[in-house]
Order: structure tokens, then sequence, then C-alpha cells
């Protein structure tokens, strides 16, 4: 790819396509690790939904059988 040097020293042109590219390597990598940061953060409060949903699934488990020992202790007494 054939580039040329603009004005501004942060930016290069291509020749072919005309674009304005950066060239700032630096800032680039910090997007990349913030983009990674936020997909890991949104794959992470995912799991912990998932999770709160086993456990609030679970919850209802026990008091369902826990309703059903206190009926039949009821009946029973």
């Amino acid at each position: 790819m054939n580039k040329i040097q603009t004005e501004d020293p942060r930016f290069v042109r291509d020749i072919h396509s005309k674009a304005l590219l950066a060239t700032d390597k630096t800032a680039l990598n910090r997007h990349r690790s913030a983009r990674i940061a936020a997909e890991n953060a949104l794959k992470e409060r995912a799991e912990h939904r998932a999770e709160l949903d086993r456990l609030s699934n679970t919850v209802d488990k026990i008091e369902k059988l826990l309703m059903k020992v206190l009926e039949k202790d009821k009946d029973g007494s």
C-alpha cells in the first residue's frame, strides 16, 4: 500500500484509496484494550446474570419444598 505523509504527522494518506489513516499505534492499542475490556465486562455480566437466575430457581424450589413440608406437618398435627 503506497502512503504519503500529510501535514499532520499523526496521519498518512493512502494514495490508491485516498483514505486518511491514523498512525498513532499507542491510541490504537488503547482502543483495542478498551474494546476487549468492554467485551469481557459484558461476558462477566452475562455469567453473573445466569448464576443469579440459577440461584433464584434454587431458592424457588426450596420454598416449594418447604411449603410442602409445612402443609404435611399442618395436616398431620
